[in-house]
């Protein structure tokens, strides 16, 4: 029998090919040939495309919602390709079909059915009447491959696949929730806004409603502070009392309650121990994607950023496959890595001795995972210096993390003390702390900031007694919507995989259409995504139960305990009620500030019906005569940037949305902006100007010839041709550059994170030295003498008039004396010398900028002479406007804390 085996990837064809000895050969007695697709080739087709032709403007109308849910009943299902690679792709797929007797199925073994379903799409595509084969791959290891094509399974009946048939149900049910981007449309324009397009799929809608209520909670929150008595012994371990609202009294609202109870305790209470228990931690588990961008982000990183990284790294085979699914590993995985892992430590700076668990805990294991957890990749590099020449800052940041995440597996445990104690006097007041024994893995890589609090265990014994004080708290404050808070969140509920969510926070987080942004670290919604998350809030689709839901049935398809065919109609359910509730979120549009441009809408009669069409068209906005000659079906001229223009009313299409609007007939250009002639047979007219360039007649000509010019601009040369390009949607004739040649003598070109980049030599009369330049692109700062003092700055990318440029950004002057600059963890930063009234040394600024822990003696506001232990930290305030501000500074710590981190130093 002759086998065609298809995997998902190519990455994954060559694993195979390892496995198999080739990409053709013989295994069990049959003939293989192994091909690989790059994921989906096809996707499902256009609403409009997949009904009967009497359905078609109903289904291509976005201008009424009246029809709404579907009838799912309606469509063909048909998929197209999606782009023409992916065409070329099938067509190599479909040549080596030829022959073969069989195909075998050979995609991941995504949970969600997915790597099913992207199959099937090409088995189908083949009109394959053949056999087919399913094989289940526990790990990409040549032992795995080779174990799951001894196991395969006869899959030639399509629609008794359990698995495809759970995949197949949620591609249904994402693809039916467009309609929700129809719906949420409709109604935004209802309320006078008019965006592109808005896009309320499951895992978005669920994003935005969280960034949403968050930050609504936080603006609402009021402080209600409280105050009781609690003990600190010498070294800073609280005593305290277990509070139950219901019964207790010692907490107060006033200050002065608590400094009457006060008088009721004494100082120096004896501390008594309870017990004292050593307990141990395992290593945490290895990171998934999401996790890993948690660390990073911390960084200053965004989410595109990293994933584009890491799939540079991992094409490289320098990190494991990053769009995983799997939190462990199997076996195989583990021992395929194992023999490297002395080398990986050398290439980060971790200590062999410290790696002396070889044998795998069980809680990393798993029998079966598509590519397994994020781990380091089998090419192993020479140095952290080789992946940053290449990579930047981020790859060095990205493997040094997954690293040392991956080798705390090969360490001991983590081993401390637990300590129980209450007090002599006054025995319900207690306390609890671990202190550390064994670092073990701790001193290779800490997960604690992992968690949504920061609190580590950094405690230090109690002292012999405890002295009263009063202690003010206060009902705990919403936390920000940080990368981390989203992350974990999203974790918590088990919406999405790490991979998914990492994916889609950097697709809304992205262009002149993001529905979020990250502002100092935290998640704004932008104006578009507010109007989003408004019009969806009590909505199911932004409701994280609903993917739960889905998911559960998704399981139960796959034990054959549910109908498939159910599932895609529940989103039918979840839209009718769900319109309701937007009809009803539109009054809360209009009491909350969009931040967006409101477009005007004409309404009236048109030849019977009624229609609404925007009031403006390319800038020109309808008097009340031109509206009324529209409505009444009659050409108008009116006068615009480029020229002069004449149109009439007319039903229009976009992509599949149908609109009413102004339709250009005839548009007189304006000569000396626009050149006018042909091109390939048609009459196209362009701009005269590029880039400050006025192109010359010899130039035209050979533009409207479809020849590449060259010219010279600031900063170098550029070549293109005349090409029809878009902008915001909107078809034009313009010059499109092919290739610039930057001018070495103007701009300096080099990696910057990985990114080719290029920037001005000059700035401000400054021309900037080969080191400087260098130093620039490695992330730091420079500092020169100008005119009007000295400056200090980095390479950052900016913007100018909407258009983007890398180049040489100054930051603020500091005053000096009160301030102090100098690089933290590889970022130039400003703290102030003075804390507490007490002034840092020159010694303890190095100290705290090598990220070191100090201790001084200080005194107090009650003029208290006491030891101050702290480290330099990121730190915010809220200002008096109620804006989150950031700043580096000098962080207290507790004697325990402050001891535990001179035991990591």
């Amino acid at each position: 029998m002759k086998l065609l085996i298809l995997c998902e990837k190519p990455d994954v064809k060559r694993k195979f090919e390892k496995a198999l000895g080739g990409t053709t050969g013989f295994f069990n007695g049959n003939y293989f040939q192994i091909v690989a697709s790059h994921g989906h080739l096809l996707t499902l087709d256009e609403p409009a495309n997949q009904v009967s032709a009497s359905l078609k403007p109903k289904y291509a109308d976005w201008s009424n919602i009246n029809y709404l849910p579907w009838n799912l009943n309606d469509f063909s299902w048909k998929n197209v390709f999606k782009t023409d690679n992916d065409r070329a792709t099938f067509n190599y797929i479909e040549q080596a079909s030829f022959d073969k007797d069989a195909i075998v199925i050979a995609t991941d073994n995504d949970p969600s059915g997915e790597g099913d379903v992207l199959g099937w799409e090409i088995v189908n595509a083949l009109d394959w009447k053949g056999k087919v084969y399913r094989i289940r791959f526990a790990d990409e290891t040549p032992k795995g491959i080779i174990k799951s094509l001894n196991n395969w399974e006869d899959a030639t009946e399509q629609f008794k696949q359990p698995i495809y048939l759970a995949g197949l149900a949620r591609q249904r049910f994402d693809y039916a929730s467009m309609q929700y981007s129809r719906m949420a449309l409709y109604f935004a324009r209802q309320a006078h806004h008019s965006p592109a397009t808005l896009r309320l799929g499951r895992l978005k809608s669920v994003i935005l409603n969280k960034i949403y209520l968050q930050t609504k909670a936080i603006n609402e929150y009021v402080k209600k502070p409280f105050y009781e008595v609690r003990f600190k012994d010498s070294n800073g371990n609280i005593f305290k009392r277990s509070f139950d609202e219901a019964t207790d009294m010692f907490r107060f609202n006033s200050r002065t309650g608590a400094e009457k109870d006060l008088i009721n305790y004494v100082q120096n209470n004896v501390v008594i121990i309870d017990e004292t228990k050593g307990k141990s931690k395992q290593p945490p588990a290895l990171l998934d994607l999401g996790r890993l961008s948690v660390l990073l982000a911390k960084k200053g990183y965004t989410p595109k950023q990293i994933l584009t990284t890491y799939q540079r790294m991992y094409e490289a085979g320098i990190v494991s496959y990053p769009r995983t699914a799997d939190t462990k590993i199997t076996q195989g995985n583990f021992d395929e890595l194992l023999p490297l892992a002395p080398k990986i430590a050398d290439v980060v700076g971790v200590s062999k001795s410290l790696l002396t668990h070889k044998l795998s805990r069980k809680k990393f294991i798993i029998t079966k995972a598509d590519h397994g957890a994020n781990r380091p990749g089998l090419n192993v590099p020479n140095s952290l210096t080789e992946i940053s020449a290449k990579y930047g800052a981020l790859g060095q940041l990205i493997y040094e993390t997954l690293a040392k995440s991956y080798l705390a597996m090969l360490c001991e445990d983590y081993e401390y003390d637990q300590i129980k104690a209450h007090l002599n006097l006054n025995p319900d007041f207690k306390s609890e702390i671990n202190v550390p024994k064994k670092l073990g893995y701790k001193a290779i890589f800490d997960e604690s900031s992992l968690n949504d609090d920061d609190d580590e265990e950094q405690n230090t014994l109690f002292s012999n007694s405890a002295s009263p004080f009063i202690f003010e708290g206060a009902n705990p404050k919403p936390k920000l919507p940080t990368h981390k808070f989203l992350i974990n969140y999203l974790d918590k509920t088990g919406i999405g995989t790490a991979a998914t969510r990492l994916s889609t926070i950097s697709d809304i987080s992205e262009g002149d259409r993001a529905l979020i942004q990250l502002k100092k670290r935290v998640y704004c919604l932008t104006g578009l995504g507010k109007l989003q998350a408004i019009l969806s809030l009590d909505c199911k689709i932004a409701d994280e139960k609903t993917s739960k839901k889905l998911f559960d049935l998704m399981n139960l398809v796959k034990k054959n305990q549910a109908n498939w065919k159910d599932i895609p109609n529940l989103i039918n359910d979840m839209v009718l009620a769900d319109k309701e509730i937007m009809q009803r979120n539109i009054t809360k549009l209009k009491n909350v500030r969009i931040n967006m441009k409101e477009v005007e809408y004409i309404t009236g009669k048109f030849n019977g019906q009624d229609v609404a069409f925007k009031r403006e068209w390319g800038g020109h906005k309808f008097t009340d005569t031109e509206v009324q000659a529209l409505l009444a079906g009659q050409s108008i001229k009116i006068r615009v940037k480029s020229g002069e223009v004449s149109g009439r009313l007319a039903r229009q299409q976009y992509n599949d949305t149908l609109f009413w609007g102004f339709k250009a007939e005839e548009k007189i250009y304006d000569e000396k902006t626009y050149i006018t002639g042909k091109f390939n047979g048609q009459e196209v007219h362009f701009k005269r100007e590029w880039g400050g360039h006025k192109f010359t007649d010899s130039e035209i000509q050979a533009l409207l010839a479809g020849q590449v010019i060259k010219f010279s601009v600031k900063g170098g040369e550029v070549s293109g041709k005349l090409d029809q390009q878009q902008y915001k949607g909107k078809p034009f004739w313009g010059f499109k550059a092919e290739d610039k040649t930057y001018d070495e003598a103007v701009y300096a070109t080099g990696m910057y994170d990985g990114e080719e980049v290029h920037f001005k030599r000059v700035w401000g009369n400054h021309i900037f030295t080969t080191n400087e330049i260098q130093t620039l692109l490695a992330g730091g700062s420079v500092s020169f003498d100008t005119a009007k003092g000295n400056v200090k700055g980095i390479l950052a990318k900016q913007k100018y008039k909407g258009k983007s440029f890398w180049g040489f950004k100054p930051e603020i002057d500091i005053d000096p004396d009160n301030y102090v600059t100098g690089k933290f963890r590889g970022k130039i930063i400003k703290f102030k010398r003075v804390w507490g009234g007490h002034r840092f040394t020159d010694e303890e600024v190095a100290a705290l900028l090598a990220g070191k822990v100090i201790s001084f003696r200080n005194i107090n506001d009650f003029q208290v002479e006491y030891t101050a232990h702290g480290k330099l930290a990121k730190q915010s305030f809220k200002n008096s406007e109620g804006k989150t501000i950031k700043y580096y500074g000098f962080k207290f710590l507790t004697p325990e804390a402050a001891a535990e981190f001179k035991l990591k130093e």
